[in-house]
This record gives structure tokens, sequence and C-alpha cells, in this order.
């Protein structure tokens, strides 16, 4: 498996670093990192794995905004949209 990585400054937010692994469109493997403020914290490993399996096509803003909320959490220094652009980037420069 070949791991890609993309960072992102998001305009006006923090450093979004996502480092992915793909097969075809989905997502094998997904690590977020960067200098945003989740809360609770430990609620990135959730986020990591909510997103394991599905492919690019069914990643929308709603669906990521639906999982925060049903699951109570707050993203501060980025936003669902910003997530889906840096998987984009690593799935087109594969």
């Amino acid at each position: 498996m070949n791991v890609k990585t993309f960072d992102y400054k998001v305009p006006g937010g923090k450093l979004l670093r996502i480092h992915a692994v793909f097969e075809l469109d989905k997502i094998l493997e997904c690590k977020i990192f960067g200098d945003f403020f989740m809360h609770p914290e430990e609620a990135k490993e959730g986020l990591e794995a909510f997103l394991l399996g599905k492919t690019l096509a069914e990643i929308n803003p709603e669906l990521i905004d639906n999982y925060l909320l049903d699951n109570q959490i707050e993203l501060y220094g980025f936003a669902s949209k910003d997530l889906i652009y840096v998987l984009k980037q690593i799935y087109e420069n594969l």
C-alpha cells in the first residue's frame, strides 16, 4: 500500500494534513493531522474510522456534518468541505 499525504492551509483557518490510502476510489486508511482543534479531542479517531470503506462519491459535506452532529463533535479551523477537498487532492495525485 502506498500512503499519500496532502497538506492544506485552510483560508482563514488551520493546517489540515491527511495521510490516506485508496483502493480505486475507496478509502482504506485515513489519518487526520494538523493544528486544528476538535472537541472532544478523542473524536478524531472516530471520524477517521467513519471515513474508512467509503468512496469519494459517497462522501459529501452533509454526510460528514451529520456524523459530527450525531456524535456531538465540533471542528475548529477547518470544515467538512476542507476535509473532502484534501481527500480528493490525495486521490487525484495517486
